[in-house]
């Protein structure tokens, strides 16, 4: 009898939740989406200008080792 209640108050409390979210953006017209967007270029930028500044150490060892080896011959 617990287990078949608490169930139920999850379905309720699933299917009320989604009713709400849905008719609280009804009346909202059509959303704006540029907002977001630009917030997730300017994230993705971020996160390639952190994987581009973790690589360039290596990056120029490698360049400096090929030249080292060039200029030695």
């Amino acid at each position: 009898m617990k287990a078949m209640y608490q169930k139920v108050v999850n379905t309720v409390a699933v299917v009320g939740s989604v009713a709400l979210a849905s008719t609280a953006y009804a009346n909202a017209g059509a959303l704006d989406m540029s907002s977001a967007t630009t917030q997730l270029g300017l994230g993705l930028a971020a996160v390639g200008a952190l994987g581009a500044a973790k690589m360039a150490p290596s990056a120029l060892a490698w360049v400096w080792s090929l030249l080292s080896r060039v200029a030695q011959r």
